[in-house]
């Protein structure tokens, strides 16, 4: 079962993404097989991890799309061999309904296995 990390803050500009991708580089680094998805709109995570400012290659491959799916797998890519990544969306809306947690839950069950730690940058 892979270990869950969250960093979120109500406050934006208090270094969320650039915690978490940091964190996410460093344990894949290490050897850890490491999932970062991005839950912020804005998706500065994936731009750091992906090293891109292009955000539009990954329309309708998103954390969205898998959470609406139920599996996030086929959303699934790889920056590193131990460094994957899950995009944000700019429609994505802030999970804090219980109903909305569960399906993230069931869309992540199939790689909970797979994973050392997924690794979370939640909007704020």
């Amino acid at each position: 079962m892979a270990v869950t990390i969250t960093f979120g803050n109500q406050k934006g500009g208090v270094g969320k993404s650039t915690t978490s991708a940091t964190i996410a580089f460093l344990l894949a680094e290490r050897g850890y097989k490491v999932l970062a998805v991005d839950m912020d709109s804005q998706a500065n995570m994936v731009q750091m991890i992906a090293n891109t400012d292009d955000l539009l290659q990954y329309e309708k491959r998103t954390i969205k799309e898998g959470i609406e799916e139920g599996d996030v797998r086929p959303y699934i890519l790889g920056a590193t061999d131990n460094l994957h990544f899950i995009p944000a969306d700019d429609y994505l809306v802030l999970i804090n309904e219980d109903r909305d947690i569960r399906r993230l839950d069931r869309a992540l069950e199939p790689v909970q296995g797979y994973y050392d730690f997924l690794n979370f940058r939640s909007t704020n």
